[in-house]
């Protein structure tokens, strides 16, 4: 037996809350990993400041080694050539490794709150099926969790655009000022396209889930389907269902490659146009032939960055819609009322 304990040996147990909505569960996760989502994004920074610097190096090497045979000044160069890569290969893997460890953990706290909150012992009002509560502690935590990758990458991205407009405005204004223009109108522009991708990927998960919750049922209750005879009529309800998954899959997949192909062929126009306006000035004597290297370079990379941000609202869009998903199970209220009895502290045997 254990001896009773006074109620001033005793504590009360207060449940945090949890966020009930799937932009608060992005912020949440944004603020519990925020220092690793710095460091992680200034080592991308800088990973993509070295990058626009590539061409740009060269270009120096060809108006000061090459065009004037210095063999001193060709050494030189190579080894600033040398130190930049190793410092953008090693700003990637350093910060590659350390924002996928903030997602794998943070995916990892976001199935044991779903899991906790799913087991709790006063239940959980929520209208998902097991399978779907299934689905939502696993590929919606690990989805949810990306929105940290999202930011480092996109801070990248604008850090190499802003390089390289600026590279190019000490070459020749018109240059730079054409990528400083150009990007906000092409990601405003493929940003109204952005509704349409939340809304096919959210209906998406929706499918998948419910394919998923239907086949963890199926597999639970195949003896009373067999008791019954009802293995005809759950395989056509499953069928049934799949069919619609995979539409709502191949629709989001049609639109994020309408989405990704428009994106890229108005990327590369812009590169274009900037590597024949340089190839224009060099042809009048506006431009060095080192500087119209530079320019070709700087072109063909802001490819790059241009179509990382242009992916932004599809990844976003997925990436919101686990967020609601989770948003539906932890938010949702449990079945039974929190007990006002108090926990003790310790008891005695």
């Amino acid at each position: 037996m254990t001896d009773s304990v006074p109620l001033r040996h005793a504590r009360t147990v207060v449940e945090e809350p949890s966020p009930a909505t799937g932009s608060a569960i992005l912020r949440r996760t944004v603020r519990r990993h925020r220092t690793r989502l710095i460091v992680s994004s200034l080592l991308f920074g800088v990973h993509q400041l070295c990058e626009t610097m590539v061409p740009v190096a060269i270009g120096l090497i060809v108006s000061r080694a090459i065009d004037t045979g210095d063999v001193t000044a060709m050494i030189v160069s190579l080894v600033g050539l040398a130190a930049l890569f190793v410092t953008l290969s090693y700003a990637w893997r350093i910060g590659a490794r350390i924002i996928v460890v903030a997602i794998e953990r943070e995916a990892h706290l976001v199935r044991v709150e779903v899991a906790g909150r799913v087991l709790d012992p006063r239940g959980v009002r929520t209208e998902l099926s097991a399978g779907e509560l299934l689905t939502v502690s696993t590929s919606d935590a690990e989805k949810e969790s990306w929105i940290l990758d999202l930011i480092a990458r996109v801070f990248a991205s604008a850090v190499a655009v802003v390089a390289s407009a600026v590279a190019l405005l000490i070459i020749d204004v018109p240059l730079g000022l054409a990528v400083l223009i150009g990007t906000p109108v092409i990601l405003i522009a493929l940003q109204r396209l952005a509704p349409l991708l939340t809304r096919a990927a959210t209906a998406q998960q929706a499918r998948i889930a419910g394919v998923s919750g239907m086949a963890t049922d199926l597999v639970s209750g195949v003896r009373p389907l067999r008791g019954i005879g009802a293995e005809n009529a759950a395989t056509e309800r499953f069928v049934t269902s799949s069919r619609t998954a995979l539409a709502a899959t191949l629709k989001l997949a049609r639109a994020n490659n309408v989405y990704q192909g428009l994106s890229a062929t108005v990327n590369a126009l812009l590169a274009v146009g900037i590597a024949g306006t340089a190839g224009w000035f060099a042809l009048q004597g506006r431009i060095s032939v080192g500087e119209l290297i530079t320019v070709i370079g700087l072109a063909q990379f802001v490819i790059e960055p241009l179509t990382g941000l242009a992916r932004i609202p599809g990844v976003v869009a997925m990436v919101r819609g686990s967020a609601d998903r989770l948003a539906l199970v932890l938010g949702a209220e449990h079945v039974l009322p929190q007990s006002k009895s108090a926990v003790p502290a310790r008891t005695d045997l």
